[in-house]
């Protein structure tokens, strides 16, 4: 049976090419200085300005206050990578009608497949899926550049679902936004004509556990276009932000995961 995701347009949209998005992960790894930091990421006044330091300090320690480590739910010789590109096509044209196989895949696809190792499926586009949480949206001004805004209260929902599905035994898809991929080089393929904010998503992965280390809680990830390790973590900072360190890539949208098949009668 189809899973809903294939016939998404969103989902399969033709993106900029691979090859841009691995040298925007190329950058990320060399340390170069990014155009968003953390601090640009500006949150909406959900509280009066005098409060809202208060306000984001209590949902950071709240959130943080209970932080258990959960190894990566799906085994690393599961990890998908780059050398899967072609199996993970196959999976996807199984799916499909003869008229809509696909002869690519692009990230979406490529982390969806991650997530079926554990027997899941993702919900739909946070912009049109009240199941999914999207955390930064992107407003244009009049000079064409992209104001970011975390959206502080749907932040702290999808942090808090994030830990219950990991203690759950759950991974879930997850957006992020390569903040060294400029728009005009294609770096915002998930803008949307019907919506008055851009969706800043332009990559794919599957947070796969969480933990507290030195820099800070984090979730841990895998992306098929790097290898596993230290440098595969999103911290959760004190103003609400989730980032990698270094500011790289920020967390934009979750979720949530469903079981493929039925779970099993006790």
């Amino acid at each position: 049976m189809p899973t809903p995701w294939l016939f998404n347009a969103w989902g399969c949209n033709p993106w900029a090419t691979e090859p841009d998005r691995s040298a925007a992960e190329d950058l990320t790894h060399l340390g170069i200085t990014f155009s968003t930091l953390p601090s640009d990421i500006i949150a909406e006044p959900l509280a009066p300005p005098d409060d809202q330091a208060i306000a984001t300090a209590e949902w950071f320690a709240a959130l943080t206050g209970d932080w258990p480590p959960v190894p990566p739910l799906i085994p690393l010789e599961a990890k998908v990578s780059e050398q899967n590109r072609s199996t993970v096509l196959d999976w996807v044209n199984a799916s499909l009608p003869e008229n809509e196989k696909r002869t690519y895949v692009v990230c979406f696809h490529m982390a969806a497949y991650q997530l079926s190792k554990a027997d899941m499926t993702p919900s739909g586009p946070p912009a049109r899926s009240e199941k999914s949480f999207l955390l930064v949206k992107e407003f244009e001004e009049a000079d064409g550049s992209l104001r970011s805004e975390l959206q502080v209260e749907t932040t702290v929902e999808a942090v808090t679902y994030l830990k219950e599905s990991l203690v759950a035994g759950r991974p879930s898809l997850v957006g992020l936004r390569y903040n060294s991929w400029e728009r005009d080089r294609g770096g915002r393929p998930n803008d949307l004509y019907n919506t008055p904010y851009v969706v800043p998503t332009n990559h794919f992965i599957v947070v796969v556990g969480m933990g507290t280390d030195r820099v800070g809680p984090y979730f841990s990830f895998y992306d098929y276009l790097s290898s596993y390790g230290e440098h595969s973590r999103f911290y959760l900072k004190p103003n609400l932000a989730i980032e990698t360190t270094g500011a790289g890539k920020t967390l934009t949208e979750v979720r949530r995961s469903y079981r493929l098949r039925p779970e099993p009668a006790p």
